[in-house]
């Protein structure tokens, strides 16, 4: 999917390149030798901190 959105349409990033890809993730991956699987858990992990701080908002 758009990892962003989550159309389902994995490697599309609807003509702006702000939506997160597959290919972002794996990339992502390959840059902290980790699996995606890993790069997902740790934008969780990021958000879940992140959010009580106030440095995003829902």
């Amino acid at each position: 999917m758009c990892a962003s959105c989550g159309c389902n349409m994995y490697e599309d990033d609807h003509g702006d390149d702000r939506h997160l890809t597959i290919q972002d993730l794996q990339a992502a991956a390959e840059a902290a030798d980790i699996t995606v699987s890993e790069v997902v858990e740790n934008l969780q992990a990021a958000a879940n901190q992140a959010r009580p701080a106030g440095t995003i908002s829902e």
